[in-house]
């Protein structure tokens, strides 16, 4: 994905993408400048990162659980959380802000079977709108979300492999499931598996922490995206102002030569 840098006007890929207290960073692969694409703030981001699916919660969700839990094993203070404060990194905002949006909500009753949603009887699923019938005419394993996307049939092999060991609760497993859907593309796949695991397991630090890797690079992709769109908006707004002003020309190019005809005419007739 291309981006336009600032100091050196070079039009290409990223070399790299990293969270800064401004926003992302996205270093010019031509002459190494960050060049600094503000996102979005967060600050009416809910509390609770499981809010995403439902109405905010006024009950601790799975990752302040999580980490209230952890500063209790290692005998460190409980402090208020908030996903995002004005004083907080804007960046740290909006990865917060994407956790919000995975966390599956918690609850009873029958699941998307694409994205574990609840769909509470709904004929279709309000977070990703797959149709529940449609859906049910899939025999488990064959559905079109869960076969390997074209070319990444090895490492969809290897991620379910992996995921496997994850599942039996080697937290070194689930850290390379993230890792290797990241390397490989397989993010939103990496992500399916990981609300489902979550759904069972809300409070599990590794899936959790996992999950947050996979919203980064998510975040990240996007971010890129904004930059190429932005990139592409202005090289398209310098190529209408060449094609304007060469219109322009043309044009007065042309009525000074029909002024001139005219002009010898009146004067042959004189």
């Amino acid at each position: 994905m291309e981006i336009r840098c600032d100091v050196c006007k070079e039009v290409g890929p990223a070399s790299e993408v990293r969270a800064a207290d401004q926003g992302m960073e996205l270093v010019c692969a031509s002459c190494g400048h960050a060049n600094v694409l503000k996102v979005g703030g967060t600050t009416d981001a809910s509390a609770d990162a499981q809010s995403r699916d439902g109405d905010a919660s006024p009950h601790a969700g799975p990752i302040a659980r999580a980490a209230s839990r952890s500063d209790a094993e290692q005998g460190v203070a409980p402090q208020k959380r908030s996903v995002a404060t004005p004083g907080a990194s804007l960046a740290e905002g909006v990865v917060e802000a994407a956790m919000a949006r995975l966390i599956p909500v918690s609850g009873a009753g029958p699941r998307c079977p694409k994205c574990a949603h609840l769909v509470a009887g709904a004929d279709h699923c309000e977070r990703c709108g797959l149709s529940q019938s449609e859906a049910n005419r899939y025999a488990p394993g064959h559905a079109p979300w869960e076969q390997a996307p074209p070319g990444k049939d090895d490492a969809f092999l290897r991620l379910n492999a992996a995921w496997a060991r994850a599942e039996d609760g080697d937290p070194e497993a689930m850290r390379y499931v993230a890792e290797l859907a990241i390397s490989e593309g397989l993010v939103e796949a990496g992500i399916s598996r990981l609300r489902f695991y979550l759904v069972e397991r809300p409070d599990d630090p590794h899936a959790l922490d996992a999950l947050r890797r996979l919203a980064i690079a998510l975040q990240a992709r996007v971010t890129v995206a904004a930059g190429q769109a932005a990139a592409s908006a202005e090289n398209f707004g310098k190529d209408v102002r060449r094609l304007r002003g060469l219109l322009m020309t043309i044009t007065l190019g042309l009525c000074a030569l029909i002024l001139l005809l005219l002009s010898a005419v009146f004067w042959d007739k004189c």
